[in-house]
């Protein structure tokens, strides 16, 4: 019975441990599963931050449409010029008041006067580099509209070596409060 028993534990003591080869196998096949998900862990977090840049461009976006349509809305049209250097100027003598929107590198500066004494009131909208701003005025239905062309993250440059843009245009009626606010007067 002993020498059936040492026997076996013979065969047994020669498959305890693992060959080099399943080893090797083994640190290879859990090289290429880490690379896979490392390269997936970073293409998430470029899609995350993708994301949260376009996020903070569309609330960018947001508040200089509220912010211009209120000061177009509440001026008179013929307050209302456009400077050769991309600058809108809205100005109201009666109140002695003044917003200036100028262009400088890719930031849109908005800039609110009010009175002669105090200091000025500044805002700057930050687009991506690249983008190209231009003013449109439409005196027939005396609107004004802000056009922004904006490159698009993620995209491969055209055949010309720049990259597609994505128009914007953010449209306002000038004195369309001040109409509002004259009819509720009478």
């Amino acid at each position: 019975m002993k020498i059936a028993s040492t026997k076996h534990t013979a065969i047994n003591n020669s498959r305890l441990g693992y060959s080099l080869i399943e080893q090797v196998a083994v640190i290879s096949l859990m090289g290429t599963v880490m690379s896979i998900v490392v390269s997936i862990l970073f293409y998430c977090m470029k899609t995350d931050r993708s994301f949260s840049n376009q996020a903070r461009q569309m609330q960018v976006v947001n508040m200089l449409s509220e912010d211009l349509r209120s000061d177009i809305h509440t001026h008179d049209w013929n307050n209302i010029r456009i400077d050769p250097d991309q600058s809108l100027h809205l100005s109201d003598a009666k109140e002695s008041t003044s917003v200036t929107y100028r262009w400088k590198g890719h930031q849109l500066l908005r800039e609110q006067q009010t009175g002669q004494t105090e200091k000025p009131q500044r805002e700057s909208y930050w687009f991506p580099e690249g983008s190209k701003l231009q003013w449109l005025q439409d005196e027939t239905s005396q609107t004004v509209a802000l056009q922004i062309e904006q490159p698009i993250s993620g995209t491969m440059p055209s055949q010309t070596g720049q990259p597609p843009l994505r128009k914007l245009v953010i449209k306002a009626q000038a004195g369309r409060f001040i109409e509002v606010a004259q009819g509720a007067s009478k």
